[in-house]
């Protein structure tokens, strides 16, 4: 039986269908592409392809094996710096999205793969059981085991770890795993209120993302742009039983059409 997912797991799905359509995304997608010399709508989805990936054990590295015509090859080997164009593009990806505040292994993974496929992959978020965008499990004992509190430096280190994490997430739930779920959950419910009212003060938090139905609908307005908005309003009425206005209407394509690059309508 599949297991069931997480709805935090849910989440990080629905949040990088959110994510690709970004127009800073758009713009970052494109800039790699044409970095490595790739086609403007990525790479075509080979059956080699699709047996590499199945094959790769850790995703975190997947790089396709094709031949690469880097345009700008000092902005992903840094100079004089010996990386591989492999650790590069990893790099690169992972730093994007991790300066957008998001760094769940699942959304850098398809990011990544988005880059070379022009598509996203669905991967199992529980592969990545001690993060996605919501929550974070550290093990204490083992991250300070990383650092020395005899060194400056890795104090310094140490200190910086902790300050990112705290942008993300703000509130720290220190749990002794000799508790039962039912004492967790007890707890939480309690706490509650507590817990919430740091949200409001909180700057760094993760974009609002709309419903599958709503990004359906909003991508079905915006692929029908160049028809009148009457058509558009009775084909709403006909395929997602919604009856919107006009002005509502033109208010999405005009959200949709910030969202997304314009040089990229071929691909977005």
């Amino acid at each position: 039986m599949k297991k069931k997912e997480a709805k935090s797991s849910l989440y990080t799905k629905d949040l990088f269908e959110e994510f690709i359509r970004k127009e800073e995304t758009l713009d970052f997608i494109k800039k790699m592409r044409e970095i490595l010399g790739l086609p403007k709508d990525g790479l075509e989805l080979t059956k080699e392809h699709l047996k590499s990936i199945e094959e790769e054990i850790i995703l975190d590295f997947y790089v396709p094996k094709v031949e690469f015509h880097i345009t700008e090859k000092s902005l992903l080997e840094g100079e004089n710096k010996g990386k591989s164009i492999q650790l590069g593009i990893i790099n690169a990806c992972n730093g994007f999205a991790h300066h957008k505040c998001f760094d769940s292994r699942y959304i850098k993974i398809n990011l990544r793969m988005y880059v070379f496929f022009n598509r996203k992959f669905d991967i199992p978020v529980e592969m990545f059981d001690d993060e996605n965008d919501l929550f974070k499990i550290e093990h204490i004992p083992t991250t300070l085991s990383e650092y020395d509190n005899e060194d400056h430096f890795l104090l310094k280190c140490l200190y910086d770890h902790f300050e990112f994490v705290s942008k993300k997430y703000p509130v720290a739930l220190f749990i002794n795993p000799e508790i039962s779920q039912n004492q967790l959950k007890d707890f939480i419910s309690k706490k509650w209120v507590h817990i919430k009212k740091y949200a409001k003060s909180e700057e760094n938090r993760s974009f609002k993302i709309r419903t599958k139905k709503h990004r359906e609908r909003d991508d079905f307005i915006f692929d029908n742009r160049n028809l009148p908005i009457s058509k558009i309003r009775e084909m709403l009425a006909l395929k997602f039983k919604e009856y919107l206005d006009d002005g509502h209407i033109g208010k999405i394509i005009s959200l949709e059409k910030r969202k997304r690059n314009k040089k990229l309508n071929d691909i977005s």
